[in-house]
């Protein structure tokens, strides 16, 4: 399968009371946020920060009955879920997902320049392949196929953000 790319996945409505909740939660002065930090370095390799804010069950539950609705074989699946912020300067290199069945990244930018980076990227025979972050674009990731992202560029006018879902 490799990759699979769905335009418009969730609704817009569910992703903008996603936002808000999180914003609103960001503000009680409560630890919500991890980071790149403690992700090993060959998966770091010198990325400015990313945010990472796990995501409550009930988003994934609707998230999952969406991932179903494309295709069943995610209904016996677990589901693990983060909406992360992408600093300026961060990146994440060349890897594959060898402990989930699928990753998959949904990009929430309402408007994303390529000249700001924060590009898809995959490598599929020998070919570099890439992808333009556009708001509710679905990226699925099957059979561990060698993905990363380019660098976030400084002139970039805010971060990207992204969900970042994974299937075991």
């Amino acid at each position: 399968m490799g990759i699979t790319i769905k335009h418009n996945f969730l609704e817009v409505s569910f992703l903008n009371k996603l936002l808000e909740s999180i914003v609103k939660e960001s503000q009680g002065y409560k630890p919500i946020w991890k980071s790149n930090i403690n992700w090993g370095e060959n998966i770091v390799k010198g990325s400015s920060l990313v945010l990472a804010y796990e995501l409550k069950d009930i988003h994934l539950e609707y998230i999952k009955n969406k991932f179903i609705e494309l295709n069943s074989i995610f209904k016996d699946k677990d589901i693990v879920g983060h909406f992360y912020v992408w600093t300026k300067g961060s990146q994440i290199p060349f890897h594959n997902d060898n402990n989930y069945t699928h990753g998959c990244t949904l990009y929430l930018n309402k408007y994303w320049d390529v000249d700001w980076g924060g590009l898809y990227l995959w490598l599929e025979n020998d070919k570099l392949n890439t992808e333009k972050p556009e708001f509710n674009k679905l990226i699925i990731n099957t059979n561990n196929i060698r993905h990363g992202t380019s660098v976030v560029n400084y002139n970039a006018p805010e971060e990207r953000i992204t969900l970042q879902i994974f299937f075991k």
